[in-house]
């Protein structure tokens, strides 16, 4: 027996798959990246990513590790990362790569267009300011979208 489907309710159930990558972001002193090899595939409803603005191409799946960003991010927490999104346009989370190293931290811009690069927990970490013209020394690698542990 045939059976009509409703395409846009088709849409709207499906799952991609996004990459979980074999890389840690360093919520602390810093991680060196060593490869980027995708040990699985988690999937995620096309809705959903689509109300959180995450574009699925772009979207990769990292690990935090360390406890700066604590009481927000905690070690082993997954982080769904936008990598389209390669500058940083408000006081968000972002994955930063500095001399090799990755860190997930929080940045603030301020009026000059310096950033303030920031931990969430002021007992292990301290603001770091990045003037405007060196800017260039720090790369934006994507903004953490959303974040998922385990109880």
């Amino acid at each position: 027996m045939l059976q009509v489907v409703d395409a846009a309710g088709l849409a709207e159930r499906s799952m991609i798959m996004l990459p979980r990558l074999d890389v840690e972001a360093a919520a602390g002193a810093g991680a060196v990246v060593a490869s980027e090899q995708v040990s699985e595939m988690v999937a995620f409803s096309a809705a959903w990513l689509r109300e959180r603005h995450i574009t699925p191409r772009s979207a990769r799946i990292l690990t935090a590790r360390g406890d700066s960003m604590e009481p927000t991010i905690r070690d082993g927490d997954l982080l769904v990362v936008d990598t389209a999104i390669e500058m940083a346009v408000d006081a968000g989370i972002y994955i930063l790569a500095y001399d090799g190293v990755l860190l997930v931290k929080r940045l603030f811009i301020k009026i000059n267009g310096d950033l303030i690069i920031s931990s969430d927990n002021k007992l292990v970490g301290r603001d770091e300011e990045v003037p405007a013209d060196r800017r260039h020394d720090l790369q934006i690698l994507g903004r953490v979208m959303w974040f998922g542990r385990t109880i």
